[in-house]
């Protein structure tokens, strides 16, 4: 991965998103946490920091090259195993949870973790994409209709980023700019997604009381 030529107002810009992403996964977790045994409760609440940290781990990099014009490898690579792992979890608890078995015993293979962008970026494209499909899967169910919208809107930000990384070189400060506001929209969509979800839930997690 190239160093990205960032202002130093573009590198705090990119702390937004992991705010708004535990803000988005609050809701998530205490939507389905009624369909969801302990160890499946655990295991989110691990992804979910996986994903956070991988987030910090990235905004603090390019914070470190707008101040201090010092490249810091490992902190943006590591977002690619952290949040690949991350994601790919929360995808499986919400499978579960799609699937009845969140009362169930499962368990999950031991994950070489590895700081390799080749392995673990599909890993985080899929799970994240999965986890959003998870997610209208089940606002369908819960017949939470603006969380539907909310995230297939996700979905079509999720891909417009996939097709900025594709057509411009991702290292210029406008670039990053531009990826990073399509990150936080794309954040900010997905967590209004989650709190329609929460809201619609709230009703079946209190008969269930």
């Amino acid at each position: 991965m190239q160093a990205p030529d960032v202002s130093l107002g573009v590198a705090l810009y990119d702390y937004l998103p992991n705010i708004v992403f535990v803000i988005g996964i609050y809701f998530v977790i205490s939507s389905i946490r009624r369909d969801i045994n302990k160890f499946h409760y655990v295991l989110i609440l691990i992804a979910s920091v996986f994903v956070f940290l991988a987030g910090m781990s990235k905004a603090t990099w390019k914070l470190i090259i707008a101040m201090a014009d010092t490249d810091i490898r490992i902190l943006g690579d590591i977002q690619f195993p952290l949040m690949g792992i991350g994601f790919f979890i929360i995808f499986y608890v919400l499978l579960m949870v799609l699937l009845k078995k969140g009362g169930g015993e499962s368990s999950l293979n031991a994950i070489g973790i590895a700081s390799s962008k080749k392995i673990f970026l599909p890993m985080m494209i899929l799970g994240g994409l999965g986890t959003t499909i998870c997610l209208i899967l089940l606002s369908l169910r819960r017949k939470a209709t603006a969380a539907v919208i909310f995230f297939a809107l996700d979905v079509l930000m999720t891909t417009s980023m996939g097709y900025v990384g594709s057509k411009f070189n991702l290292t210029s400060n406008y670039a990053v700019f531009l990826e990073q506001t399509l990150n936080v929209s794309s954040r900010i969509i997905w967590a209004i997604g989650c709190y329609f979800l929460w809201k619609k839930s709230k009703p079946i997690n209190a008969s269930t009381s």
